[in-house]
């Protein structure tokens, strides 16, 4: 954990970055520029994993749907901010994929002087029959005082007005997967219990999921633990990629070290139990089968020599995470430098999820 810290930058420090969501970066979602595509661009050892295949054959099932169903996903994105330019070319860059696989998109913009106008445009995109999906385009206003929202379940106020943004978009139409906290619920359900909520799961969270599921060998033959032996560490915690994936993740078997800059906690296989490890980053590193970072700070790099031989490691951040030139030395590791391509393929899946469910709600054909 000290060398967590002492490689957090001082800025992500002061808000708990692990615990945060970084702002999303288009070039680590499309892959153009970042520091692991121009890895990937040289002679690329057999060790480093190209997730292309597994995002193109999510994809093509997609418009198998999308060729019969008109489907209709609306970006809000709020003008002004700094912000403002990546998500003008994250708006882009969706548009392009969902045209590709013929999915109507539309970008609504508003003006960020204020909540208010936030809140009205994601109402009326509830409200829009013709609406599938809603994607917002974060942060807006990242950081604030408390208040003046409270949550409804738990009574208490929320931390930054985006964090209200994500609860006000309706459960029919969260294609991100980012409303309250029904994953988390779902998680935690007893071993073997029917799942019959329908949860739409996070999307770089499942993402990941699904890269571990195609590329990692698991012996595992139980169908409802298929992690089960495996031991995992996430290096981030925000509501986006490291709690859900954690979850995720013991539900199905796994022992988790969920690791930010200041605790790790154990998440014991099954899910049904946690609990604060007084180990290292190391240690926790040393011990896993699979290791998830998503820290983002360009300072922040996890020693190749920590890493066990014959596991995966994940890059989720924008920055790469680790010390990619002695990877190249590590055939025995298991390297999957992205997971943006993979990230919009399931942005895509959700969006047919959410147009089955409402086709299933009303008895119709699908």
């Amino acid at each position: 954990r000290s060398n967590l810290r002492r490689l957090a930058s001082p800025s992500w420090r002061s808000t708990s970055a692990l615990n945060k969501e970084p702002p999303l970066h288009p070039t680590e979602v499309f892959a153009s520029g970042t520091p692991s595509e121009n890895f990937c661009r040289k002679s690329v050892p057999p060790h480093v994993v190209d997730v292309t295949p597994l995002a193109s054959k999510i994809r093509s099932g997609v418009r198998n749907y999308s060729r019969h169903h008109s489907l209709k996903l609306v970006g809000i994105l709020a003008d002004g901010g700094r912000f403002r330019q990546d998500s003008e070319l994250y708006s882009e860059r969706i548009a392009e994929s969902l045209d590709e696989d013929f999915i109507n998109y539309e970008l609504w913009r508003c003006k960020a002087d204020t909540p208010l106008a936030i809140q009205e445009t994601i109402r009326r995109a509830n409200e829009a029959e013709d609406v599938d999906g809603i994607i917002v385009f974060y942060p807006i206003f990242p950081a604030a005082e408390k208040g003046p929202y409270k949550n409804r379940l738990n009574g208490v106020y929320y931390k930054t007005h985006d964090s209200h943004f994500r609860d006000l978009v309706s459960q029919d139409k969260d294609v991100e997967g980012l409303r309250g906290t029904k994953w988390y619920h779902n998680s935690r359900r007893k071993a073997g219990a029917k799942d019959t909520s329908q949860v739409v799961y996070p999307c770089t969270a499942r993402s990941v999921e699904v890269i571990l599921e195609h590329y990692h060998p698991c012996e595992s033959k139980s169908p409802s633990m298929p992690w089960k032996g495996q031991t995992v560490s996430i290096v981030n915690r925000s509501e986006i990629i490291g709690r859900p994936l954690a979850t995720m993740l013991a539900r199905k078997g796994a022992n988790v070290y969920s690791i930010d800059e200041d605790t790790i906690i154990k998440f014991w296989s099954g899910g049904e139990r946690l609990q604060r490890s007084v180990t290292s980053l190391e240690e926790c590193v040393g011990e896993s089968n699979i290791v998830v970072t998503g820290v983002p700070h360009e300072g922040f790099q996890i020693p190749s020599d920590y890493i066990a031989s014959n596991s995966t490691l994940v890059n989720v951040s924008e920055f790469t995470n680790v010390d990619e030139n002695s990877l190249l030395r590590r055939p025995d590791i298991r390297y999957i430098p992205q997971v943006g391509k993979v990230t919009v393929a399931i942005l895509e899946d959700n969006l047919v999820q959410l147009h089955r469910r409402k086709f299933d709600s009303f008895n119709l054909p699908v």
